[in-house]
């Protein structure tokens, strides 16, 4: 007789989760000591046609390398992403995966941080559609990508 596996729990968001993008920019501002939008190759280059610049003056101007780990990230510039502009995103269409998996992270699926810290300071959150579980398990899949 195969063994089965014990039944597992089902994550608090199994009823999937309201959220839409309200173009606050809130997501693009340093919170907590948080400022970073890292940017892969590919992103860099898209931002870049995205921009009209070559993709070495994008580097040069907008990205921060972290020695420590070698990746690269968007510049903050007065605790804001470099690519707010009045109040928006300059790139959206562009947006690096980061911030097109917001909120849906794996730090943030746990219930005590999705109530305590993403709920309250995100707009979005409990309005728009309604992401199923698989939706939001795909963007946390994407996002540890």
């Amino acid at each position: 007789m195969a063994k089965t596996s014990p039944p597992t729990k089902a994550p608090w968001y199994r009823d999937g989760i309201r959220f839409e993008c309200t173009g606050c920019g809130g997501c693009c501002r340093a919170r907590n000591g948080y400022e970073y939008v890292y940017v892969d190759p590919t992103e860099a280059r898209a931002i870049a046609r995205r921009l009209g610049i070559p993709l070495r003056q994008f580097v040069d101007e907008y990205l921060i390398e972290q020695h420590e780990d070698a990746q690269m990230h968007l510049r903050f510039d007065d605790g804001a992403c470099s690519m707010l502009k009045d109040g928006k995103c300059s790139v959206y269409e562009e947006r690096p995966k980061q911030c097109r998996t917001w909120p849906f992270w794996p730090e943030n699926m746990r219930k005590k941080v999705w109530d305590s810290e993403i709920a309250p300071s995100t707009p979005g959150v409990g309005r728009g559609r309604l992401w199923t579980k698989a939706e939001i398990e795909a963007m946390v899949a994407e996002d540890e990508r």
